[in-house]
């Protein structure tokens, strides 16, 4: 599999999947690669019952056992899926809409790991629409960082992490930098920064593969201008910019006075627009 190829070429991804990716600015195996995680999310351990009460309205884990089978509730709209869970001695209401397979993951008189948001309603706590865990599944969970990406209609956050999963099984990406440049600043393979980026053993992973994708951010940006340096074709400027009246009067009439900074940035700029020929410009908005 190449980066540059159709990201229907992943497997699980069809037309109509890969239409709604689209709309994300997805449309190869290098675009879903690219489109780095908004944020992460830590799991954490289940919440015993005597503290259930303190996390009313948050998300949280609870470790229940069903005493009976989950029903099905059909109605014309919709399925409904209800169970009762217990911690042991604290009931729990679990709801679900439109997933009537959940009930293969619902066992009775089995240890269980439910994550989502408890509220309480006239004295019952309730969960909607929680996701699923047996312990030792959500215990390895909540190791690693969860990556959390931006979404759009059609796309879920499990999607995309199975996508990515998919393309990195698939993939191998080719090492630009000089393994001296690497070494010298401590940084990791792109392969592996990539690989870590989206699925982080740990913070520390994360960390560090974000230092790597910043250090290829800052070389390709300064890599773009020396180019551009080299290749600079003259076109003659007919937007010169000079010191006025005008502009003297807007700087006396602001509420403060400019720092050494600003007057230096402004100084700049009518300086390199005097110019008779167009140049690129970059200036650090730090100023003050």
């Amino acid at each position: 599999m190449y980066i540059n190829e159709s990201v229907t070429s992943i497997k699980g991804i069809g037309e109509s999947k890969a239409k709604s990716l689209n709309k994300l600015g997805v449309y190869t195996v290098g675009d879903i690669l690219l489109r780095f995680p908004r944020t992460y999310y830590m799991y954490q351990p289940p919440v015993g019952e005597n503290d259930i009460k303190n996390h009313i309205g948050e998300k949280i884990a609870l470790q229940l056992e069903l005493r009976a089978n989950a029903m099905l509730k059909k109605t014309r709209r919709l399925d409904i899926v209800i169970a009762k869970g217990f911690t042991p001695n604290l009931p729990v209401e679990l709801i679900w809409f439109r997933t009537p397979y959940i009930r293969n993951k619902l066992y009775t008189f089995t240890p269980t790991i439910f994550y989502g948001r408890i509220i309480e309603e006239g004295g019952t706590l309730k969960m909607e629409q929680p996701e699923v865990y047996q312990p030792k599944e959500y215990e390895n969970l909540c190791k690693k960082p969860y990556p959390i990406y931006s979404l759009t209609k059609g796309v879920s956050n499990k999607l995309i992490i199975n996508t990515v999963e998919e393309a990195l099984r698939n993939v191998s990406l080719e090492e630009h930098l000089p393994e001296e440049v690497l070494a010298n600043n401590g940084l990791m393979g792109y392969n592996e920064a990539i690989s870590s980026i989206h699925r982080p053993d740990s913070l520390d992973d994360y960390y560090k593969a974000r230092k790597r994708l910043a250090y290829d951010e800052i070389f390709n940006f300064m890599l773009s201008v020396e180019y551009n340096n080299l290749n600079e074709v003259k076109v003659p400027n007919t937007y010169s910019i000079t010191s006025t009246e005008e502009m003297d009067n807007v700087i006396s009439s602001l509420p403060y006075e400019l720092t050494n900074g600003q007057r230096n940035a402004l100084d700049d700029i009518i300086r390199n627009h005097k110019i008779s020929v167009n140049c690129s410009l970059s200036y650090n908005a730090n100023y003050g």
